[in-house]
């Protein structure tokens, strides 16, 4: 999938199929993503970066029940290296997608690895997101899917790639 290569920022595209792991995080009250949704956020992923030449294909879907992690994800902590331990599926080549109820630590909906982290730190690999902005999700402007596509765009950057493509 994303290799990075030399200095920050350059990425080599070794694959044109980028395999997701969707990763469903659940609490007794809610968090449940329909498989429809999945699938209308991997035809945006694969719309939004036509021009790059990648498309998406979702390689599988787990769903845990985890308040706690559902809850308290944030950037660095605790919940977030347990949870990525317990459901990171693959390596490098494989894009793993968290949904979560809230990413804690900030008014994040969303944030990924940077590819150069790899290395150091595999388990770490992935993105998260709040399940609201996925497509049809609870966030009424922001649930197009597009928070994932401009995640997803980090994954070949050293700073924030905007991939707003509008079709």
């Amino acid at each position: 999938m994303f290799h990075y290569v030399g200095n920050k920022g350059k990425c080599t595209r070794h694959l044109t199929v980028i395999y997701c792991v969707f990763s469903i995080l659940l609490a007794p009250a809610g968090g449940n993503v329909p498989g429809s949704v999945i699938a209308q956020q991997i035809v945006v992923l694969s719309r939004d970066f036509a021009l790059t030449r990648y498309t998406f294909t979702l390689a599988g879907v787990t769903r845990t029940v985890n308040p706690d992690w559902f809850n308290n994800v944030a950037p660095g902590n605790q919940q977030e290296a347990a949870m990525k331990q317990a459901l990171r599926r693959g390596g490098p080549a494989l894009l793993n997608v968290y949904s979560v109820g809230k990413v804690s630590g900030g008014d994040f909906l969303g944030y990924a690895a940077f590819p150069w982290d790899y290395s150091q730190k595999p388990v770490l690999d992935g993105v998260m997101i709040d399940f609201g902005v996925l497509p049809g999700g609870t966030y009424s402007q922001l649930n197009t899917g597009r928070i994932l596509v401009h995640e997803v765009g980090r994954k070949c950057s050293s700073s924030p790639v905007h991939v707003w493509v509008m079709m």
